[in-house]
């Protein structure tokens, strides 16, 4: 027997039947495997720059570790021109190794930046780093951003405080509506009505997993309900070299009590622009802002990912903040790409690889989201755009779906949700250079699971006449007919208990995909009697984030 799992599957598990030469005897061999994959982690998770003079530079390191014995490669998702400029972005990482990259902050305007970068790993959940700095002139001095700060943001985001500016929850502590607790993280009193998230810090920080924090639209799962931006790609297709587009729109909403101020950092080489590049946005209010695209090449693809930060507007000045009040700026990112390339010319032939372009999920319960990555090589010496086809059914996601390849490569995270139990299908086309000619199409397929067992004698089972004070057994045969492991539980009406004595062994445990499970059935009648019981199996999937409630069925025994 050959076990040759695909990368970062789920645990396999199979049956085969094996029969004798002669044909007679006939014996059933369980087979059991997971696949090792990359256990990539990164040493800090806070990078922090301190205060930093506007124009100067401050520099720092992080340290990308691989624990495992498989090598892999990483990307770190943000853009060379960001305000936290990271000297490699992407890089293969050998077994038990680790690399070193360099950072620099540096800030062109005084405030505070914080900044939640997504780190992509190859067969592994994506990890993530904050990066924190402030900047200061001779007249503004921001508050000083400190690691405690973003330790604390989960917790008092799950109270409910995070969405209240300084100056609020500095008149909340001083009335003793809000306490400090051992960690620095406000407290809500019990007399303090307000709106809590509910659950604690611990439970906000494992409601998502990796991938699913990669997939949504903002950089942290929390920061959506604070900030939030209604486009996050825009595309301006092509543009005369020289000459500016038609401006695009796009509207930040502000979601919290307080006053914030939006600032986008400025593209260094022009490309792109958005005015205004500061704007204040009052509670609950929204704002637009206008983006255009100016290229100086022709036959060029252009891609920039630009960065605005939001944050309080009483974080501009330290005097008016305490420390425990300090909720960390939020950064919203959009990807704009452009070209010049003439209707009719003849775009850079892609020369591009992908390491797997058939995607196989692995089963999955309905409505639970499933993960794969894969990664597109640049095999040119020439920048590749790609656009991947939307899903019409919305079961399949590709992220990142539309961009740039400037560097070697790209690593990007599929995702499939069944909303049906059954198997699910798609050839999702991926466009390379605007040009229809140069595609490529990418298979993705798996299935949607319930929770099925199956009962021998269609649930009925039967007990030998038994004497008053004796125990009667039986042995029933449970199935799991479907490809996930079940958890289950046998339960008995109380009703039933008051005429006799009823037991099951096992009453609930685990029973693996194609298993098969024989149960025992005790029975204990007190008085003379025809007995005709019904006891309940419920039958749910384990959830496989601590987000995803089970999936539950019944079935009837009797």
């Amino acid at each position: 027997l050959h076990h040759n799992p695909s990368p970062s599957s789920s645990p396999f598990f199979g049956y085969f039947a094996v029969r004798t030469a002669n044909g007679v005897g006939l014996s059933t061999v369980l087979c059991r495997g997971h696949s090792l994959g990359p256990q990539v982690s990164i040493d800090e998770a806070c990078v922090s720059f301190g205060s930093v003079k506007c124009g100067d530079t401050s520099t720092a390191a992080v340290h990308i570790r691989n624990n495992s014995s498989v090598a892999t490669v990483f990307q770190l998702q943000m853009d060379r021109s960001s305000v936290f400029h990271a000297e490699t972005l992407s890089g293969k990482l050998d077994p038990h190794s680790y690399q070193t990259i360099a950072l620099s902050f540096r800030p062109t305007r005084p405030m505070p930046y914080c900044r939640r970068v997504t780190c992509l790993v190859l067969h592994q959940e994506p990890v993530f780093v904050h990066f924190i700095g402030s900047s200061f002139t001779e007249t503004v001095r921001p508050v000083l951003l400190k690691p405690e700060h973003v330790a604390t943001y989960i917790s008092n985001t799950t109270q409910g405080l995070s969405s209240m500016p300084p100056e609020q929850l500095k008149h909340h502590l001083d009335e003793g509506n809000v306490a400090i607790d051992k960690h620095g993280a406000l407290l809500p009193t019990e007399s303090f009505n307000h709106c809590r998230l509910g659950g604690t810090a611990t439970d906000a920080a494992n409601m998502f997993s990796g991938f699913s924090q990669f997939l949504l639209p903002s950089s942290h799962p929390f920061d959506q309900i604070h900030v939030s931006s209604d486009i996050k790609t825009m595309r301006f297709d092509y543009c005369s070299p020289g000459l500016c587009s038609e401006s695009k729109s796009l509207c930040v909403t502000n979601h919290t009590a307080g006053t914030v101020v939006c600032v986008w950092m400025t593209d260094p080489t022009g490309t792109f622009h958005v005015i205004p590049e500061e704007r204040e946005v009052p509670p609950e209010k929204s704002v637009s802002f206008d983006v255009t695209f100016r290229a100086g090449a022709p036959n060029q693809f252009y891609a920039k990912e630009l960065e605005c930060f939001v944050f309080y507007k009483a974080l501009r000045d330290y005097r008016q903040v305490e420390a425990p009040t300090v909720t960390p700026p939020w950064c919203l990112t959009l990807r704009a790409t452009g070209h010049t390339f003439p209707r009719g010319a003849e775009p850079f032939l892609p020369r591009v690889a992908f390491d797997a372009l058939n995607q196989v999920f692995p089963a999955t319960p309905t409505g639970c989201p499933a993960h794969k990555t894969f990664v597109m090589m640049n095999q040119g010496d020439t920048p590749v755009m790609y656009d991947f086809k939307e899903d019409p059914s919305g079961c399949f996601v590709v992220k990142p779906s539309h961009g740039v390849l400037q560097d070697d490569y790209q690593i990007f995270v599929s995702e499939l949700v069944p909303g049906q139990p059954r198997a699910h299908r798609l050839i999702m086309e991926c466009s390379l250079n605007t040009c229809s000619k140069y595609k490529q199409e990418l298979l993705l397929s798996g299935t949607g699971e319930i929770p099925k067992l199956k009962l021998d004698n269609e649930g009925k089972l039967y007990f030998r006449p038994t004497c008053i004070g004796a125990v009667g057994s039986a042995k029933c045969k449970v199935v799991n007919l479907s490809r996930l492991p079940i958890r289950f539980e046998w339960r008995v009406m109380e009703a039933e208990h008051q005429v006799c004595h009823i037991q099951v062994h096992p009453s609930t445990g685990t029973i693996g995909p194609g298993e098969i499970q024989f149960h025992e059935w005790l029975f204990a009648p007190q008085e003379e009697h025809h007995y005709a019981l019904k006891a309940l199996l419920d039958a749910s999937f384990p959830p496989p984030h601590p987000h995803h409630h089970p999936h539950h069925h019944s079935h009837h025994h009797h």
